[in-house]
């Protein structure tokens, strides 16, 4: 499990419930990634704390597609709330259990 940074959760949290996308620096990359954020929540399993939603732009790789994907919060080098709004994907549901346990800190749809 990684260490937890309650501030870092708590405008994460910030981010997801004014639906702004943010810019995030990831472990060792050099540079940045944007991602428009849908969900905080303590990974079933290894109980880390997760940030979840699309990521638009991986600047490191910039080929990537755009795509769904998982970040441990303890892993976050940085992070910016960008004034970029999104607009949530109405097929989305943080009340999967089987995917998202019961430990939800914030998703866009609560």
């Amino acid at each position: 499990m990684k260490p937890r940074d309650p501030f870092l959760e708590k405008n994460l949290c910030k981010a997801i419930n004014s639906k702004h996308v943010i810019e995030l620096g990831y472990k060792n990359d050099v540079l940045t990634r944007t991602l428009e954020p849908y969900i905080v929540f303590e990974e079933p399993g290894t109980k880390n704390i997760t940030l979840a939603g699309w990521q638009e732009s991986n600047a490191n790789k910039p080929l990537d597609p755009r795509e769904w994907r998982k970040f441990t919060v303890g892993l976050i080098a940085d992070f910016k709330m960008l004034s970029k709004m999104l607009r949530p994907d109405p097929v989305f549901s943080s009340y999967d259990s089987k995917i998202y346990g019961f430990n939800i800190f914030c998703a866009v749809d609560r």
